[in-house]
């Protein structure tokens, strides 16, 4: 794979394994390392508890001041949160292959190996709750008519609850009401963890054409540098607020 055309034909590749339909959204994800994983960054450490996870979420949206005056939902708070770096059970996607290619890249290092993940979401969503669409995250609730917070505390009374709190057991994709900037700028969309805190890779194997990864070789790194630049995508498109765009002007005057 010696040029950008050749990296981009093989997403082309990799999408077609997907199988998606006409009108169905291929999902990107952008990761600076081969080694990293499909699963949130809440689960990632030893200390996680149903508990520390109803207690960041509510002193979050305590504290938050710039939600306050805002009409948020639970389920707008915790999308937030993911995008203002509190750990959530979400992970971010983009129907953008641009933006997961920002992300991809954005913190190079060399040695690393960066890699771009493809997900079907209808398919996804099909394996693990034979729904083939995406979640409004309003519904992930319909069963019970609780919040995200009031799902978690039923969930802590009764951690093998399935019916009241957390009901779903695998990932599931879910398209958010874009409120804040971040959501717009990026095209984002999310999964959300179910009972099982493994990472998507181990949950649902490669086989099953529901995600695909390619790896994104060291010799185009330089051409899709290249291509981002040209297309505008740089910090302040992804992350369009006042600290951003002051570190864009200081580096594009060399100040």
């Amino acid at each position: 794979m010696k040029t950008f055309a050749n990296f981009i034909n093989r997403i082309l590749e990799k999408q077609q394994e997907l199988n998606l339909g006409p009108d169905e959204e291929c999902l990107f994800r952008g990761h600076s390392d081969t080694s990293y994983k499909l699963i949130p960054n809440i689960f990632r450490g030893k200390s996680y508890s149903l508990k520390s996870e109803e207690s960041i979420f509510y002193e979050f949206r305590s504290k938050a001041m710039e939600i306050h005056d805002r009409k948020f939902s639970d389920w707008d708070i915790l999308f937030h949160m993911q995008h203002y770096d509190c750990k959530t059970r979400i992970l971010d996607w983009t129907d953008n292959l641009g933006t997961a290619l920002y992300f991809a890249l954005c913190s190079y290092q060399k040695g690393r190996k960066p890699e771009i993940i493809m997900l079907n979401p209808f398919a996804l969503n099909a394996y693990s709750t034979q729904h083939r669409d995406f979640y409004d995250p309003d519904h992930l609730n319909h069963k019970n008519g609780y919040s995200f917070r009031g799902m978690l505390q039923r969930q802590i009374k009764d951690p093998e609850n399935t019916k009241d709190g957390i009901w779903w057991k695998q990932p599931l994709a879910i398209y958010p009401i874009r409120k804040s900037g971040r959501l717009i700028s990026q095209n984002g969309y999310f999964t959300i963890q179910g009972r099982d805190q493994t990472s998507i890779e181990t949950q649902i194997e490669e086989k099953e054409n529901i995600w695909k990864k390619v790896e994104i070789p060291e010799e185009i790194i330089p051409e899709a540098m290249t291509y981002l630049k040209l297309f505008g995508i740089n910090d302040f498109t992804i992350f369009p607020d006042v600290p951003n765009l002051s570190a864009l002007l200081n580096k594009k005057y060399n100040l």
